[in-house]
């Protein structure tokens, strides 16, 4: 039996943000060209694994760099058994800040200890009733209450967590997750968290849940996806039955709204 392409926030991002060709392009069932893993997505591994796993899946190499050949060797293999490959002088300095960390969290109540890296495999339906196969992975949960990590060198306010969960498939986590755990887990009422943790001094630690607003956007635009999944997937799987940002012709692009009215003044200031 043929595996169903299932859909999950990252793929549904792009399926809305820049169009059903690149959703196809990416999914390892579809496509399958997805872009080479980058330095931040390995840090991003690493920081869970380390948070939320106590460093299970981590493996340490003897070497203060990736530089030598043996070392070189030894991270490529750790990678091909499926680890995360840490220097011995990284892992550390991480040990450290791990530390530090977790005081901050347990400052602001939050304590990691439910399941954690939870596969969600579930069906959500259309507007219209069709089911859709969907996945994800959830950081952590705990019964009904969901919480998912973002880590960086950077301190991030409630405002500035605001633009990126706004500007990356964060935003569309929040209903895609609290759909799978109603499904899976059987509970009606669900929240989610997100905690921005700064993996360098001071360390800090920002939780943020979304307002009635982001929820709703969030859950419109979740379910377009699912309708728009839906659709493209009933035509087949082909390249060809999914189309890029302009399926025919040439489009005709016009200046943002502002854009005019600044060279209006311009010229009347000449």
């Amino acid at each position: 039996m043929t595996e169903t392409p299932r859909l999950s926030a990252s793929i549904a991002q792009k399926l809305l943000t820049e169009c059903p060709l690149s959703a196809w392009s990416a999914h390892r069932l579809l496509g399958n060209n997805r872009p080479k893993t980058t330095d931040s997505q390995r840090a991003g591994r690493l920081w869970h694994a380390a948070l939320l796993e106590g460093g299970a899946g981590i493996e340490v190499i003897d070497c203060d760099s990736f530089r030598s050949k043996a070392a070189r060797e030894a991270r490529d293999k750790a990678e091909h058994d499926g680890k995360i490959p840490v220097t011995s002088a990284k892992w550390d300095s991480m040990q450290h800040a791990v530390f530090h960390i977790h005081d901050e969290l347990a400052a602001h109540g939050i304590c990691l200890n439910g399941d954690v890296e939870e596969r969600m495999e579930w069906n959500a339906r259309t507007t219209g009733g069709e089911e859709v196969a969907c996945s994800g992975f959830i950081d952590h949960r705990q019964g009904s209450f969901i919480d998912d990590l973002k880590t960086g060198d950077t301190c991030v306010t409630p405002h500035m967590a605001a633009g990126l969960i706004a500007k990356s498939h964060s935003l569309l986590q929040d209903a895609a997750y609290k759909s799978a755990v109603r499904a899976k887990h059987g509970y009606e009422e669900c929240q989610m968290r997100f905690i921005f943790v700064q993996t360098c001094e001071p360390y800090s630690v920002t939780p943020v849940i979304m307002s009635g607003e982001f929820r709703e956007i969030s859950h419109i635009r979740w379910q377009r996806a699912i309708d728009d999944w839906a659709k493209y997937l009933a035509l087949g799987t082909d390249r060809k039955f999914w189309p890029g940002p302009v399926p025919e012709g040439c489009a005709t692009v016009h200046p943002p709204g502002w854009m005019m009215s600044v060279e209006l003044e311009e010229e009347a200031m000449r």
